[in-house]
């Protein structure tokens, strides 16, 4: 019981966070995301209320493309 009082403010914070807006610091910030915390760039957008389709546009745009074997963005 006390785990959960502990973790659910942290939850509720984590889905509150702000998207960079800087398309360098956006990708330092979904490849850091996707490599500590989620299993797939559709289940880190889905948390972040993210359109996958247009996150990739964005980072496509300063030359980055969505490697999903390695799970990042080269």
């Amino acid at each position: 019981r006390d785990l959960f009082i502990n973790l659910s403010p942290y939850a509720e914070r984590k889905q509150k966070m702000n998207i960079p807006k800087d398309p360098m610091i956006l990708l330092s910030f979904v490849n850091t995301k996707l490599r500590d915390e989620y299993r797939s760039l559709e289940e880190f957008c889905k948390e972040h209320n993210l359109d996958v389709e247009a996150l990739k546009k964005k980072l496509e745009e300063i030359g980055f493309q969505y490697n999903a074997k390695l799970k990042q963005f080269k």
